[in-house]
């Protein structure tokens, strides 16, 4: 009973632990757009010599910091809700390959100018799952957003590939930046954390976890996984579904 105990009250100081630290980073993400805009907007408020180019730039960075200041707290809802079993999806039946050309489609004009070349090996279809559409695709456009962004390899590459493994179907996306770095790969579906600081831009770090919740939701899986040559890379999972 005793060690029953023990368990229980580190998992408690753990959690605790957690929730200090979730605290300080909603704070600190939540305090830098708000800061821009108390900024800005003082100085149009102070200031009436501020020229027309200038001012009219100010009101620009206002509108955007605002709008970064509502996604950053739809997005904290957003995984509330998906955790806590709130926000119920409606599945389908999807062909996954279907999802992943499309998600491709959408973020086509990034890996273009991001110079991102981008290689598919999908298994013979339909590969058919249970998922929301648009969720599914969330999930799909996210992952593949970090691979380009994330990705400094002089000659950037991703892979998408499907496949069937018995009774699940699998979608991995593979960079050839070497992937997150497995001290960080435990961490990385938390809240705020970031498997790479040092791409071409950064997030507020709440895509992954999103990402984890939307496809728990759909009863599927998204895990990091290893190759062959000891990079890591993602994988959605998701039980086979019959047409």
């Amino acid at each position: 009973t005793a060690q029953q105990l023990r368990v229980v009250n580190d998992r408690l100081r753990t959690l605790d632990a957690q929730k200090d630290e979730f605290l300080s980073q909603v704070s600190h993400e939540l305090r830098t757009p708000m800061t821009s805009i108390r900024s800005f907007s003082e100085i149009l408020m102070k200031d009436e010599q501020i020229e027309d180019r200038d001012r009219s730039r100010f009101v620009s960075i206002i509108h955007d910091e605002s709008l970064r200041l509502t996604r950053l707290l739809d997005e904290i809802l957003d995984i509330n809700r998906l955790e806590a079993g709130v926000s119920k999806l409606d599945l389908i039946q999807i062909d996954a390959n279907d999802a992943v050309r499309k998600a491709l489609d959408t973020i086509a004009g990034m890996t273009r100018s991001a110079g991102v070349k981008v290689r598919t090996d999908l298994a013979d279809g339909p590969l058919w799952i249970r998922a929301n559409d648009d969720r599914l695709r969330q999930v799909l456009i996210n992952v593949l957003s970090n691979a380009v962004k994330y990705n400094l390899a002089p000659l950037p590459e991703i892979l998408v590939r499907t496949s069937r493994i018995d009774t699940f179907i699998q979608i991995d996306i593979i960079d050839n930046g070497g992937g997150v770095p497995p001290e960080l790969s435990t961490s990385i579906f938390d809240k705020f954390a970031r498997g790479n600081r040092t791409g071409r831009n950064h997030g507020a770090g709440l895509g992954l976890p999103i990402s984890l919740a939307i496809m728990r939701a759909m009863k599927g899986n998204l895990t990091i996984e290893v190759t062959p040559e000891k990079t890591t890379f993602f994988r959605l999972s998701f039980e086979s579904a019959t047409a």
